[in-house]
């Protein structure tokens, strides 16, 4: 893993799809694995999105492509459990719409600026980034290699 990779600290996963990536927020708690807030859709819902944390696995993980460091531990106390808490307060949308996953994790960490758990300069800029950095991350789409890991400029 990348010197950037570092326990306890605060990404932005971006998950290869077909079109856009999936955007969610991941802290790792080993090399192997990581505690990921986001949301996914279900089409039972009446919603169609829905909050879920879970165990992800950054290892083998073929749709996993990029982290973007967007807090790192050693600059301030960031749990897993108050990143959680602030999730679980922010509304889920209503609606279908393929890119909502992005804009509900940039809404969460403007959230977590606005408590000072995070530093962020411009959620237009980071958002901007995180498509950019997965977008040129294609090939470690390979069960045999790490996601590409990089420290955003816009948010610490």
């Amino acid at each position: 893993m990348s010197s950037d990779f570092t326990l306890g600290s605060l990404y932005l996963a971006a998950f290869a799809q077909a079109t856009s990536p999936h955007i969610g927020l991941i802290v790792p708690v080993s090399e192997g694995t990581g505690h990921l807030v986001h949301l996914r859709m279900e089409r039972e819902s009446m919603n169609g999105w829905v909050f879920e944390e879970k165990t992800e696995n950054l290892s083998g993980n073929i749709f996993l492509t990029s982290l973007l460091k967007i807090h790192d531990i050693h600059t301030g106390n960031m749990t897993i459990e108050k990143l959680t808490e602030v999730a679980k307060k922010l509304p889920v949308p209503a609606n279908d719409f393929r890119e909502e996953c992005g804009v509900w994790a940039c809404r969460l960490i403007e959230e977590l600026h606005n408590s000072g758990m995070v530093n962020l300069t411009s959620v237009r800029d980071l958002r901007k980034e995180i498509d950019d950095f997965a977008a040129g991350n294609r090939q470690f789409m390979q069960r045999n290699k790490l996601p590409n890991v990089a420290v955003s400029k816009w948010c610490s």
